[in-house]
């Protein structure tokens, strides 16, 4: 039986101002059914306690074309897609997952929408310079890197710094993607000094992408400040420092990329701890440095790329003290609560220890344990 892997591969298209445009309407009626079904499916509840799914909502639609030709310009299955997304944060809120859906604003800076491959809709031309895209037709593509699979679906960007992207989710046979490790085991503690350290002492460095960069996006944000809100100068320099956060993000990622990636071709086994980053953020004077690292983002890939070369990620629990335990007779030393306490000893077997070597390494002892094979 033949298995598949869902992947999300992201390409810079190039569309004319006719393009632009399509997109834009297309976006803008996105919008407008999500709004009107978000508000319809709230007024059902509020007044007749009655509930509205997905197919109630896609009949209603064919009638809403009706009050609101101008909603035939737009791609239909964009239409049904929006309306898939809505029903979706609606089921996240009744499992209490998420809260509940918001109503979507017209200033938003940049643009989005999904649309089907319907009957081949989407597919790329013989030289592989284009891409057609329903409703929009045929956008000159980069593309960075073939696609190795079946298209099921592409969303349309455009980002606030005015740049426009193309995500194509792609159906690829499992076989064809995965790969080999080089059986190696590693235990990896994440931090701030630098971005992570391995039990062996291994030290990939924090490059602050962010800190880097802050005092043109000062710069940038105070100029900004000072310009007349929808002047054409006002707009100019938004997008400058959009611009400027987008390389940060892109360089962000790149790094994280091939972090991630070099550590799933090294490890048959990689145990990290299960950090709650979501509360670490609420210290506000860590918030910034934690952000700008993306240990989040970080895990993640790993989540998805340790399977593709048939390794094993565990994730430690995060109240196991890795930090102040002593890795070699298993002391903990309540101190090193203290992060200023690089380097500490062992008051009980005398061993001296970094702090985020022995950090790792009993991670990966614990890791170890946790395996479904340990005894």
């Amino acid at each position: 039986m033949e298995q598949f892997i869902y992947l999300r591969y992201q390409y810079r298209i190039y569309p004319n101002i006719t393009q632009r445009k399509q997109m834009s309407v297309t976006a803008d009626c996105c919008r407008f059914v999500h709004n009107y079904y978000l508000n319809m499916r709230s007024l059902a509840w509020r007044t007749q306690h009655r509930s509205m799914n997905y197919n109630a909502c896609a009949n209603d639609l064919k009638y809403l074309k009706l009050v609101y030709p101008w909603l035939k310009e737009a791609d239909s299955m964009a239409l049904q897609e929006e309306l898939k997304d809505l029903q979706l944060s609606f089921e996240k809120f009744f499992s209490h997952s998420g809260g509940y859906p918001k109503f979507r604003s017209k200033k938003e800076s940049g643009i989005s929408y999904r649309t089907r491959n319907q009957n081949g809709g989407i597919r790329l031309s013989l030289d592989k310079h284009f891409i057609n895209i329903p409703k929009i037709g045929m956008v000159r593509i980069k593309l960075s890197r073939d696609i190795p699979g079946e298209i099921l679906n592409a969303t349309l960007i455009r980002k606030p710094s005015g740049k426009y992207f193309v995500s194509l989710t792609l159906k690829i046979e499992s076989a064809s993607l995965i790969k080999g490790n080089h059986g190696m085991e590693h235990g990896l503690d994440l931090g701030l000094r630098s971005f992570y350290v391995l039990d062996d002492g291994t030290v990939a460095p924090n490059m602050k992408y962010l800190y880097e960069t802050n005092g043109k996006l000062i710069r940038a944000q105070r100029r900004l400040s000072r310009m007349k809100k929808g002047s054409s100068n006002y707009i100019k320099q938004k997008r400058k420092v959009a611009r400027l956060h987008e390389k940060v993000c892109f360089a962000r990622h790149d790094y994280l990329h091939k972090e991630s990636t070099r550590l799933a071709k090294m490890c048959s086994l990689l145990c990290i701890e299960d950090l709650n980053i979501k509360g670490m953020i609420r210290n506000h004077k860590l918030a910034r440095s934690i952000s700008d690292a993306s240990w989040s983002e970080f895990t993640k890939m790993l989540e998805y790329k340790m399977p593709l070369y048939q390794g094993a990620l565990v994730k430690v629990p995060r109240f196991y003290a890795s930090s102040q335990t002593c890795h070699i007779c298993g002391h903990r030393n309540p101190k090193t609560k203290d992060l200023a306490i690089r380097r500490w000893t062992c008051t009980v077997c005398g061993t001296e220890h970094d702090r985020d070597v022995n950090a790792a390494r009993c991670l990966l002892q614990k890791g170890r344990t946790m395996l479904p094979d340990a005894a």
